[in-house]
């Protein structure tokens, strides 16, 4: 969803500085037309900046990037997967250029309410909230929040448009574009 919202929304991307959250290898050939790409991943234990596989190592809650870095940012089902979702939408505001967009997808569960089913203690260990739930083939990604309706009416204010696809005309298959305002 995120390629097809790409090619609609930004047919100039050789123009754009792009920063590539928690890199998604079929968006990476599309994206390396952009004058500048920076792709990230996140490994918790290992420093952050750190070259790993080609990616830097970023954590999405404190981006080590200058404010006003990029154009466009791209990222894909990684919100549900982060502690402080919304530290992680003030980071990813900071380091947008006026006028910059960000580009995402989220799982939402339309017909229920967002909750949270992981939480940080004060000493920094994991406490369930709820049974846990992953993402990945091998459960390797805990998912701390399950979006629900609320969190798109929440973002109504920063959503300048909800891309679906128009093609399968399916509710659920759709990308969130944010603009940051001079």
């Amino acid at each position: 969803m995120l390629a097809w919202s790409l090619r609609r929304l930004f047919p100039h991307l050789a123009e754009l500085s792009i920063l590539h959250l928690n890199q998604v290898n079929h968006l990476s050939p599309l994206l390396r037309q952009a004058k500048t790409l920076v792709e990230t991943t996140h490994v918790a234990d290992r420093p952050w900046v750190e070259e790993i596989d080609g990616l830097v190592n970023q954590d999405l809650e404190s981006l080590t990037f200058e404010e006003g870095s990029f154009d466009l940012i791209i990222h894909s089902e990684t919100l549900e997967h982060v502690f402080d979702y919304g530290r992680a939408m003030s980071e990813i505001h900071r380091v947008l250029k006026p006028g910059g967009c960000q580009l995402y997808s989220v799982p939402v569960l339309h017909d229920r309410t967002t909750r949270r089913r992981l939480a940080r203690a004060d000493g920094g260990e994991v406490v369930e909230l709820l049974p846990p739930s992953y993402h990945g083939v091998d459960r390797e990604f805990p998912v701390v929040w399950e979006f629900g309706g609320d969190f798109i009416r929440g973002r109504r204010r920063h959503i300048e448009r909800v891309h679906y696809d128009d093609f399968w005309r399916n509710p659920t298959v759709f990308s969130i574009l944010e603009r940051k305002h001079a």
